[in-house]
């Protein structure tokens, strides 16, 4: 019976939602004798029943089992239902990453599990944790406290019936604060969840949610968020001073960089000017009459001083502006095959005149007061024929799903992908190809799983989610 279990698992794969319900179901059915369970999981409850107490609950009505015994496989677990489970059976189990090498396993399961010890601190006003909840021997074990100030270097624990006796040692706090923060939120924690007051699990609540903001450590009430602009500040109510230290390396070894106190700089928003466009002569000026031409016709001129007009840029506008105005101009006239040449001018003559039905006959004026003059016709520019090349195609793929997209359109990606899946199970984009994969071989039921499991692994990613439910 274990034989065609494990077959079928093998056959089944890991994939999809998690239902320890219906497990401890199929393991009830089982005629065995006396036996322990291995149970390699994330211990993540995603369908059906997810309570660690009803869970527990289950697995002690398993008549045949002797011990539960947990090896995670992942980085993404819940180790209070994994805990709660190791200690249903009749003695309790361990857990364990499935990470460690074949010897320190066996000797895991081959060894006893203490569970459940009492933990005493004497003189502390508050310690954690207060019970062992798994430890086997030869196992390090990590109290931590925080002691009234006329204690003395002697420090008495007791754990269990076995009392010890200690010597404090001066330290540096950076390294060990954090994860004294960490202890006390947990105390908060389960002192929250054994208030029977409504007002006193609102305090321990508030309490966290200040003690997590304050040191920088997160809680399930708070999380990490990136302040941009000073209304950030102001918006989550983040003391731009409070800071915490950093602990780096030295000339003289390990030292601390002291952060506390220290404000961040406000940013100065710096304007960037805008070129403003230059004054152009305005049309209503003083006009004269013009003596009349060779051929006879009138000419209309306005003249300016021997002063260029004025060009008013801003403090940061340079001549390149006025050199590229004077390019686009150059563009324009050139389209019309009337190559314009221009000289420096003291002054500008207008010539204004109805439009004759042919090109009107210029007069050339003084070479004091010429801006601009036509240049001879030139022959028929020689334009020449601009050859695009094709872009280049740049795949969008990289990496090892590159690999699998050129071995899925060769219709052999199989291999390929369950050994990358199997090599990281919660790797995304191994879990995309082999919901790809099965899309591709017509196993709509198991890339749906494949798909699903994005949603296991990332239940707090609404990102992920979402494409999960666009495939599924």
């Amino acid at each position: 019976a274990q034989k065609a279990l494990i077959g079928q698992l093998k056959q089944y794969n890991a994939l999809g939602a998690s239902r320890i319900d219906s497990v401890i179901t199929t393991l009830k059915a089982l005629k065995l004798k006396k036996s322990r369970l291995l149970l390699i999981s994330d211990a993540v409850a995603t369908a059906g029943e997810t309570s660690a107490a009803q869970l527990a609950a289950q697995l002690k009505t398993i008549a045949w089992l002797e011990r539960v015994d947990i090896l995670i496989p992942s980085y993404h677990n819940d180790k209070k239902v994994a805990r709660s489970l190791a200690k249903s059976g009749k003695s309790p189990g361990i857990v364990a990453p499935l990470t460690l090498s074949n010897a320190d396993i066996i000797r895991k399961l081959t060894s006893t599990v203490y569970a459940d010890v009492p933990i005493k601190m004497s003189g502390s006003t508050w310690f954690w944790p207060e019970k062992v909840e798994a430890l086997q021997t030869n196992e390090p074990l990590i109290v931590f406290g925080e002691l009234s100030s006329d204690q003395s270097s002697t420090i008495n624990i007791s754990v269990g019936d076995k009392k010890l006796s200690l010597t404090s040692k001066s330290a540096n706090p950076i390294l060990l604060k954090r994860e004294w923060v960490r202890a006390r939120l947990d105390k908060l924690l389960d002192m929250e969840d054994n208030a029977q007051n409504k007002d006193m699990k609102s305090a321990f609540h508030n309490e966290i949610i200040n003690l997590s903001v304050k040191e920088r450590v997160m809680s399930p009430y708070t999380s990490l968020l990136v302040l941009e602009t000073e209304a950030d500040y102001r918006r989550y109510k983040i003391d731009r001073r409070g800071l915490a230290d950093i602990l780096t390396i030295g000339v003289d070894g390990i030292t601390v960089i002291k952060r506390a106190g220290v404000e961040i700089p406000i940013p100065v928003v710096v304007p960037i000017p805008v070129p403003v466009e230059p004054a152009m002569p305005s049309t209503s000026a003083p006009m004269r009459r013009a003596p009349p031409s060779a051929n006879g016709r009138s000419r209309d001129s306005a003249e300016f001083s021997a002063a260029p007009p004025e060009v008013v840029y801003d403090v940061t506008a340079s001549m390149t502006e006025a050199d590229e105005e004077v390019s686009r101009v150059r563009a324009v006239e050139e389209r019309h095959a009337a190559p314009v040449q221009y000289a420096p001018a003291a002054s500008i003559t207008v010539i204004s005149s109805a439009p004759p039905a042919e090109e009107p006959e210029m007069q050339e004026a003084p070479a004091a007061s010429r801006a601009l003059r036509r240049a001879p016709p030139a022959e028929e520019p020689v334009r020449a024929r601009v050859v695009q090349e094709k872009p280049k195609k740049i795949s969008p793929w990289t990496g090892k799903y590159a690999e699998f997209r050129a071995l899925l359109d060769k219709g052999d990606a199989g291999d390929f992908v369950q050994k990358w899946h199997q090599e990281d199970l919660s790797n995304v984009m191994a879990l995309i190809a082999l919901g790809e994969w099965y899309e591709k071989t017509d196993n709509t039921t198991q890339a749906a799983r494949a798909y699903g499991s994005l949603i296991d692994y990332f239940p707090a990613r609404a990102d992920i989610r979402r494409w999960a439910a666009e495939r599924l």
